[in-house]
């Protein structure tokens, strides 16, 4: 079976942007919700070393279509639009599936 490997990058407009994410991250509705959604595997949140006000996530699902429905889940909330609004640009979201060699 292959891992659904996603990298999300969110770039604040303010570090307090930022830090609000990382509160709401901690919260209930936050990343335990996020680790009981069908398909979860994993996620890692990082801070970048050079740009104070830009997470990038790196996740693990069982299938793309499981992070796909997650995705849509998210949207659906209140939560999703309070963390669109605190971004400079929309996030980005890349796709990979794991090489063997």
């Amino acid at each position: 079976m292959s891992v659904h490997i996603v990298i999300a990058t969110f770039k604040f407009k303010t570090e307090e942007g930022k830090r609000k994410v990382l509160d709401i991250l901690g919260s209930e509705d936050g990343l335990k919700k996020t680790r009981t959604f069908k398909g979860f595997i994993s996620i890692d949140i990082n801070e970048s070393n050079t740009d104070e006000n830009k997470l990038v996530f790196f996740q693990k699902w069982e299938t793309q279509k499981d992070h796909e429905n997650y995705l849509e889940y998210r949207k659906s909330t209140t939560l999703f639009n309070d963390v669109m609004e605190l971004l400079l640009v929309p996030f980005t979201v890349e796709r990979f599936t794991r090489v063997d060699v």
